[in-house]
């Protein structure tokens, strides 16, 4: 079957057209676990990437799984999904989500018929889930490719990844559930090697659950818990650290570290489609989604932290952005191709270790290197907001890592482009002592 352009508003439509005439039951499970699996699900058209700054297109028709081997389970090697249940969250950083526990699912209830061989979805609902799990089967059959990382060692400390399918969430504080609500998105659980699917929201146009570059989003920030944070993804207990540079969960809960870790996962999305335009097939054209659009953007960190400056309102996310462009820019710095996967997936793989020598840094000798906590943080309080001396102060001490752990002969593309998106209020002189 030739794949066909994806009108995501006409779906339902179809899938419930096909079924009509088909005269089919919805409960036909022939399908043998075990098979090579092919089904027809939404996905990505890699050919409707000309530029960086472009909105991916999707297409609709047959893909094969490499993972997933149990269709009625959608379940496999290193990959499995679940459905519904409850998940019981402290807070969020960003997509990052911490997570208390997880329970109440059910294996997934697909809808589909077979034809010629291949699974065909006849709900939305099941169409939707089966295009996610596609999207993550692929990512993690890729691991390697894309971290430098063995697949045994990338998940050895943890269990298999699992996609949780619209779960309800519950806030608690203090050991009690203070709301409970649906809410829309995707996010990473951070810690658990799970991701969460929400309902889709009304704005949507492609939805998030199976947008490949927010999939390929979220799979960043398991990569930079694997890489920066050393596989471990420590919670800050509140308390009292004035005294401590580093301490369980500082540098996880930083203003400024949560922006690095979005801007990274934004790159792994460029890496796995060619596009540094987030969001703008699942949300449209908006002031939102053009400023996370990091092919376009005309600020740099002092646009942004300039006091009353509106020119980025995403908060860290705009460190993010600016973090994003850096690589790139180091990409580009290169003559490397931006149209060429081979050469994106290499690139990343560098940026991997890099970020793990990064994160090393910061934490030998106790800490030594980063500035005192601020009082919020010396709380484990969260901050929305920026602190400019503060985050400026930890931004240098990153930057700094960052260039010495570089190769020699690579540093100046990095110097640079620091330089061009940070300049010497977050990049100092006294942080440079390596590019010179």
């Amino acid at each position: 079957m030739k794949s066909k352009s994806f009108n995501p508003s006409a779906a339902f439509f179809v899938i419930s057209a096909i079924w009509f005439f088909c005269g089919c039951k919805t409960s036909v499970k022939t399908l043998p676990a075990g098979d090579t699996i092919r089904a027809d699900v939404v996905s990505f058209d890699p050919a409707s990437v000309q530029a960086v700054s472009d909105a991916p297109k999707f297409i609709y028709g047959p893909q094969t799984f490499s993972r997933i081997t149990d269709i009625n389970a959608l379940s496999g090697s290193r990959l499995k999904m679940l459905q519904g249940g409850d998940l019981e969250i402290q807070e969020t950083l960003g997509s990052v989500i911490l997570s208390n526990q997880f329970g109440g699912f059910t294996i997934p209830n697909l809808d589909y018929r077979i034809a010629n061989g291949i699974v065909k979805p006849t709900t939305s609902k099941s169409l939707t889930m089966l295009s996610a799990i596609y999207n993550f089967d692929t990512l993690v059959g890729a691991v390697e490719s894309l971290t430098g990382i063995p697949e045994n060692e990338f998940f050895k400390t943890s269990a298999d990844l699992s996609v949780i399918y619209h779960p309800a969430v519950k806030v608690t504080a203090g050991g009690e559930v203070v709301k409970k609500y649906e809410t829309t998105n995707a996010a990473y659980l951070a810690g658990s090697n799970q991701f969460a699917l929400f309902m889709p929201g009304r704005e949507e146009q492609v939805a998030m659950a199976y947008n490949a570059q927010i999939i390929a989003h979220e799979f960043g920030h398991s990569i930079f818990e694997r890489s920066f944070f050393n596989n471990k993804f420590d919670r800050c207990t509140k308390g009292n650290y004035v005294e401590q540079k580093l301490f369980p969960g500082r540098l996880e809960q930083e203003f400024t570290v949560r922006g690095l870790n979005e801007g990274f996962a934004d790159f792994v999305s460029f890496v796995w489609t060619g596009s540094g335009n987030i969001l703008q097939s699942s949300l449209g054209i908006s002031p939102a989604t053009r400023e996370r659009n990091f092919a376009l953007i005309g600020f740099d960190y002092d646009d942004y932290s300039y006091s009353g400056s509106d020119i980025c309102t995403g908060g860290y996310y705009c460190l993010g952005t600016l973090w994003a462009k850096t690589l790139f820019e180091v990409y580009q710095s290169r003559g490397l191709d931006p149209k060429n996967f081979e050469l994106r997936k290499e690139f990343l793989r560098e940026t991997v270790q890099l970020m793990s020598e990064v994160g090393k840094s910061l934490r030998e000798f106790d800490g030594d290197r980063l500035p005192k906590p601020d009082e919020k943080m010396s709380k484990c309080e969260v901050r929305e907001g920026l602190s400019p001396s503060y985050d400026e102060d930890l931004l240098a001490v990153f930057f700094e890592a960052v260039i010495e752990n570089t190769e020699t002969s690579k540093r100046k593309g990095y110097c640079d482009a620091i330089s061009k998106y940070f300049g010497q209020t977050a990049f100092p002189d006294s942080a440079r002592g390596d590019c010179k």
